[in-house]
């Protein structure tokens, strides 16, 4: 039996509440190992911690995996989870100068 996910379809209803933790885990394109390389893996746990100076998010703990990232983090008044998720990656794109996503 093949299952299918869509994951539009997953994110209908969802919506984030301030100071909730949430467990959030993304991928690269392709599962490409981009975080192979210990500069590239760096950017992303500077976009990371630019987040919790930005004050956007509360960050508990992360794991940079060669081709996806989990990130245990609570979100704060300024910025709802999807926000979050989404200025922390276009900041990796940006410093490569490439969409990895």
């Amino acid at each position: 039996m093949t299952h299918r996910y869509h994951s539009h379809s997953l994110r209908k209803g969802r919506f984030s509440q301030q100071g909730r933790p949430y467990l959030v885990t993304f991928s690269t394109a392709g599962r490409t190992p981009w975080f192979s390389r210990f500069s590239i893996a760096c950017q992303v746990c500077r976009s990371i911690a630019q987040s919790d100076i930005q004050n956007a998010s509360h960050t508990w703990c992360y794991v940079v995996m060669p081709d996806h990232v989990h990130w245990l983090l609570s979100t704060t008044d300024k910025h709802d989870l999807s926000q979050i998720v989404r200025m922390a990656k276009a900041r990796v794109s940006r410093s490569l100068e490439q969409a990895i996503w």
